[in-house]
């Protein structure tokens, strides 16, 4: 099993929601994948403050 180092005030990510596609067959209407990824933002910046 291999340890984990990470140090979390030192580890980041990167949240993506795609707000409109090129092929915009693939649009979601209402936002879909960019509220999901700013609920998603907002819930780690209350947690993590």
């Amino acid at each position: 099993m291999t340890e984990l180092t990470a140090k979390p005030n030192q580890t980041y990510g990167l949240i993506v929601g795609i707000e409109k596609y090129h092929e915009s067959s693939w649009n979601v209407k209402g936002g879909g994948p960019v509220n999901d990824a700013l609920k998603f933002a907002l819930l780690q910046f209350i947690k993590i403050g």
